[in-house]
């Protein structure tokens, strides 16, 4: 999305203002490495602190249903297909867990 200029544009101006009318303590958790790229662009642009952003979270589509199944531990790993990568999601998932823990200790959330 951010490699289209129209699109970009229209992140960099609606989306960003909707992070700014939220404030620094909203939480956001993009749904797909997609999106979690267009939060990572504003991140980088001072609009989140990366404690704001819950990043890593397999999209929710039917296609990724072995990765959630995973992810949520539901699945063992020596049951999944090539095709997913547990090394990855089981960094996501400590990147998160240790966000979330971080954000717990600063009264931030129960």
């Amino acid at each position: 999305m951010l490699s289209r200029s129209t699109l970009r544009h229209q992140v960099e101006t609606h989306l960003a203002e909707e992070i700014r009318a939220l404030g620094p303590q909203c939480l956001y958790v993009p749904l797909g490495p997609k999106v979690a790229e267009i939060f990572q662009h504003l991140q980088a642009k001072g609009l989140l602190k990366p404690e704001q952003l819950l990043d890593g979270l397999p999209h929710p589509s039917g296609a990724n249903a072995e990765r959630i199944s995973y992810f949520l531990g539901s699945k063992a790993r020596e049951q999944l297909s090539s095709k997913t990568n547990a090394a990855v999601l089981d960094m996501a998932k400590v990147r998160i867990l240790a966000k979330l823990a971080t954000l717990r200790s600063k009264g931030i959330m129960n």
